[in-house]
């Protein structure tokens, strides 16, 4: 989990040369692509669309022989999921919470003024965060896992407020306090450790 949070951020600040390396991490531990995807999916609900872009780029790179960072392991990228403890959390909401992106104030301002926008966003969002309806049983990242994700990119931001937020959706899924601070942890190495104490405020709130 902690090499998903790590790999995505990297991804989010177009550090191709050292996301691919993680990616190869990653398959060592015997993680497949998909749920790399998924990470990318969640983290770009908060750092914008590109990090997807980008996450592409460092599987392809990971992938190349002539990439030099790190080993690829034998037989290459993994074709069965290695189960880790996060794939099995964070999928039944067992305490209520606001969820949505139209549940948050700003964006029910934003809806009076251009409501089809809206819609359209809070759709796609709430897609890649809450994963819920047909897709729920078919994705390996539940709800509560991709709150982690979208948690440690708000704290890397300094969006304490929405931050706190999200710790709220993410302790609603069954996350612990233990786990949500292992997730705004694991972008220190990008993010500076300004990160820490703006994660804590949030959970302060």
């Amino acid at each position: 989990m902690r090499e998903l949070i790590a790999t995505v951020m990297l991804a989010a600040k177009g550090e191709d040369r050292f996301a691919p390396n993680h990616v190869r991490k990653l398959w060592r531990e015997g993680v497949t692509n998909e749920p790399i995807f998924e990470a990318a999916f969640a983290m770009a609900t908060v750092l914008g669309w590109t990090v997807i872009g980008h996450t592409c780029t460092a599987v392809q790179l990971a992938g190349d022989p002539n990439y030099r960072e790190g080993q690829v392991p034998e037989g290459g990228v993994p074709k069965t999921m290695t189960p880790f403890p996060e794939l099995s959390q964070g999928r039944v909401r067992v305490a209520p919470c606001e969820e949505g992106l139209l549940s948050e104030p700003e964006w029910q301002d934003i809806k009076k003024l251009d409501p089809e926008m809206a819609e359209r966003v809070a759709a796609l969002i709430d897609h890649a965060l809450i994963a819920d309806g047909p897709v729920a049983d078919k994705v390996l990242l539940g709800p509560g896992v991709r709150e982690l994700i979208a948690i440690a990119g708000l704290c890397s931001r300094g969006q304490e407020l929405k931050a706190a937020r999200h710790m709220k959706r993410a302790i609603a899924y069954g996350m612990t306090a233990k786990q949500i601070l292992e997730a705004f942890s694991c972008v220190i190495p990008m993010t500076g450790s300004a990160t820490m104490p703006i994660g804590v405020r949030a959970m302060r709130l």
